[in-house]
């Protein structure tokens, strides 16, 4: 199991489609903005659609609530193998067939790449999801565990492994791709921002979001318009593009007990100049460490820190908006959301680092 969780409740059932024995258990973990309410998706209905694409009839399932974009499950093999089930909204198809290649072909084997089901597809429909399945590794996070002295070259190293696998990028590959076009968030941000001046229901969690919007218009529309004009004059230049992870951070780098380094959650892969990934780790107090392991010869463009400060809470502004005015969710989730979305505003965090980014 996951570090710091801890199971809370079990239950044998049976798939009533093949008749398979089961168990899940849940478990469980709060913070704020993870996914720590299960999908509607019935937990028979998984295990059965993992056996009818993948070929493996699980024993259990576990429930981890971690993760903001999707739902995911340890699957316990009868083998005794474990496998990571992800559930998501939005299928991510191109990104998942470039980690593959990235794992099989261009000997990055620390990419956690997902398994390809029994028709050789990275991900299947599952409902009114799409379903993944990858292997499960056993470690800890790295912004749990923290860098140890010495450590920041291994992340230069592999983020430089990374971006120069790009020159090995199948054209088809690559056609597929999404490029970084500058504009990426800023469409659904502005739609929950909109969203916050419709009239809503007294005491509803939409109507406390448009509230807390509208206290903090000024400071929104400061990032839209800061993110709008530098990403314009971005646009117009011709900028060096590799593949880039777009998550690069702490949270997504487990190191297992052998030692081992892994980086999961690759459905954000684009093509993007290389401080997409850069930025995650130029506050850190590695970076020196950092850049000279990646080779880098010239310093990072501010420019382009600073907007990836801004799409970062754009990002978050559409994210949780889009939870809190449009999606499906329990009321449990949409105030977690809400949480989530209101903390962005505390000191220090993101909506005050992103201002205060010289660009």
């Amino acid at each position: 199991m996951v570090e710091g969780t801890s199971a809370w409740d079990l239950a044998a059932a049976t798939c009533p489609k093949c008749s398979l024995p089961w168990e899940v258990t849940w478990a469980k973990k709060g913070v704020e903005g993870e996914m720590r309410f299960r999908p509607t998706l019935p937990d028979s209905t998984l295990a059965c659609l993992l056996e009818e694409h993948f070929g493996l009839a699980p024993d259990g399932l576990t429930f981890l609530p971690l993760g903001e974009d999707g739902w995911v499950y340890r699957a316990h093999g009868p083998d005794g193998t474990s496998w990571l089930a992800g559930l998501k909204q939005e299928p991510a198809r191109a990104a998942f067939e470039v980690a593959s290649w990235l794992h099989d072909h261009a000997g990055l084997e620390w990419v956690v790449a997902p398994r390809p089901s029994l028709t050789g597809r990275y991900v299947v429909p599952a409902g009114e999801f799409w379903l993944t399945l990858t292997p499960w590794v056993e470690g800890s996070e790295l912004m749990a565990r923290g860098l140890f002295p010495g450590e920041g070259g291994h992340v230069g190293r592999l983020l430089a492994q990374l971006h120069a696998a790009t020159s090995g990028l199948p054209g088809a590959l690559r056609e597929l791709l999404p490029q970084e076009n500058f504009r990426r968030h800023r469409e659904m941000a502005l739609k929950v921002l909109r969203a916050a001046r419709q009239p809503w229901p007294a005491d509803s969690i939409q109507a406390a979001l448009a509230e807390l919007i509208e206290e903090k218009g000024v400071l929104l529309q400061q990032v839209l318009g800061e993110a709008q004009d530098l990403g314009e004059r971005l646009r117009r230049e011709e900028l060096p593009l590799v593949l880039c992870h777009a998550d690069f951070h702490a949270a997504n780098i487990l190191v297992g007990e052998d030692g081992r380094w892994w980086v999961i959650d690759w459905d954000g892969l684009l093509l993007a100049p290389p401080e997409r990934d850069l930025s995650f780790w130029y506050d850190s107090p590695a970076w020196e460490e950092i850049a000279r392991a990646y080779g880098l010869q010239h310093p990072p463009r501010r420019d382009l820190l600073k907007y990836y400060a801004l799409e970062w809470v754009l990002q978050e502004i559409a994210d949780y908006g889009e939870n809190i005015f449009f999606l499906p969710f329990s009321a449990e989730q949409k105030a977690d959301s809400f949480a989530a979305f209101r903390q962005l505003f505390a000191p220090g965090d993101v909506v005050e680092q992103a201002l205060r980014c010289r660009g």
